[in-house]
């Protein structure tokens, strides 16, 4: 089943978009090109460091690509002010 907003199908079209091969993306992003093809599968999550180069890499949001791992870090961002108060 083919899924065109899917957020691994996203990472998917984001790279055909900008023309590049999985190796190349790999190689811009500093990871391996099994790592990369098993993030697009969904078997792996990335660390922030990889969500992030991934994303400006292919032009896209990092929540667009990986929402699951980044909803934590929306929850946080959105906390009321006064969790948000340094001591």
């Amino acid at each position: 089943m083919s899924c065109m907003t899917c957020p691994r199908q996203v990472l998917i079209n984001g790279r055909k978009a900008k023309q590049l091969t999985q190796q190349e993306l790999a190689d811009l992003t500093g990871i391996t090109r099994s790592f990369l093809a098993n993030l697009e599968t969904g078997r792996y999550s990335p660390s922030l460091r990889v969500a992030f180069a991934l994303s400006h890499a292919v032009g896209r949001k990092v929540e667009d690509l990986f929402p699951e791992e980044t909803a934590p870090l929306k929850k946080e961002i959105h906390a009321s002010p006064e969790s948000n108060r340094l001591p």
